[in-house]
């Protein structure tokens, strides 16, 4: 997770600074207990007891499109270095709406490395827990495109991490209007990877494609711009087909599903609807750095598409593989026999197994 998404639009900031003032005149005394045990415990926290700072998080916390489990993959992410670290708290201003700014400061090898500034909203009745802005991600318009990505990487992929981190924070910002997953060459963990990047013929990690005909190579700035302007053109797009009513379990090895595929403007030859079964927060990581995979595919099923209607699928796997996040991921797509620029996708659906 990119530690970016901390700061805040221009805007926002104003509004915050316009009131920071007013703790002249406001002060809570919960508020300033919660703070020093939150202080207390920041400072004690290791790779090994993060999940600790859970406490001070409402269930529901939401601050920028980030929730409560990508907050304490931040802290984490501090720990994943070969150098000692400390974290410390510093309280800086809040006021009676409950929007409070502290300093988050980073030792190495007890020196100060970095300061970054955290702004935030907080409850202002006991139990006091941050709460966050309460942004959360758009849900999807049905009449729009939904952009579907795949990542071709792998954990010792240095230029990949941006790009993981890019398609995660879309789909914080996109919401159901964007669905991506990995295929990750290491260990095996995608199996048909090598498949995938033969029928592409795209060999460099990290790959991007933007529904099934955008290829965006690297993890440059001008790529991750790439990104964004390829998602926007699908979304702008006219409406060709939709996946709907996603549904499936897996036991023993098996997933089984249905979906519902309505086709409008989709000509059926070499039409493809492909399910993987994927693992939505794997403890997999990039060599060196503290940035996670997300929606790794472990298994999958191809099933020709003749028609609008209910279509079941079945997809086998490895039942000693377990799941953090088992999710089920489809999308359609033109799959001729030869890859060309006629072989995009026209809509995208996942569904979360177990919730």
């Amino acid at each position: 997770m990119k530690k970016l998404f901390l700061i805040i639009p221009i805007i926002l900031m104003i509004f915050i600074s316009c009131d920071i003032l007013e703790h002249d005149t406001y002060s809570n005394n919960e508020i300033e207990k919660f703070f020093s045990v939150f202080s207390d415990t920041l400072s004690t926290i290791n790779a090994d007891n993060a999940d600790s700072l859970k406490y001070f998080y409402a269930e529901n916390y939401s601050n920028n499109l980030q929730n409560r489990d990508d907050m304490i993959e931040f802290f984490s992410s501090f720990f994943l270095i070969n150098t000692p670290v400390n974290l410390e708290a510093e309280l800086v201003d809040y006021n009676r709406f409950g929007e409070i700014k502290w300093n988050l400061k980073e030792f190495r090898s007890d020196s100060l490395y970095q300061t970054i500034l955290m702004e935030d909203v907080i409850t202002l009745d006991s139990p006091v827990k941050f709460i966050g802005n309460q942004i959360n991600p758009p849900e999807l318009d049905p009449t729009k495109p939904v952009v579907f990505a795949e990542m071709f990487t792998a954990e010792g992929c240095g230029n990949c991490p941006p790009v993981a981190d890019h398609l995660h924070n879309l789909k914080n910002i996109l919401g159901g209007q964007f669905i991506y997953v990995e295929y990750c060459q290491s260990n095996d963990h995608t199996p048909f990877y090598m498949d995938y990047v033969t029928y592409y013929n795209y060999w460099e990690q990290p790959t991007t494609m933007i529904a099934g005909t955008n290829a965006v190579v690297g993890g440059s700035e001008e790529s991750l711009n790439a990104i964004d302007s390829y998602s926007d053109a699908v979304i702008n797009n006219d409406l060709q087909a939709t996946l709907t009513n996603l549904v499936a379990d897996k036991n023993d090895g098996i997933l089984t599903g249905t979906i519902d595929v309505n086709l409008i403007d989709v000509s059926t030859e070499d039409l493809i609807l492909t399910v993987v079964l994927a693992d939505g927060e794997p403890e997999i990581y990039y060599s060196g750095t503290a940035e996670q995979f997300h929606n790794v595919a472990y298994a999958k099923t191809e099933i020709a598409v003749t028609q609008s209607g209910s279509v079941n699928f079945t997809i086998n796997y490895d039942s000693i593989l377990d799941f953090v996040q088992p999710k089920a991921i489809a999308w359609l797509q033109t799959r001729k026999p030869v890859y060309d620029a006629e072989c995009k996708t026209y809509s995208a659906a996942e569904y979360i197994i177990g919730e």
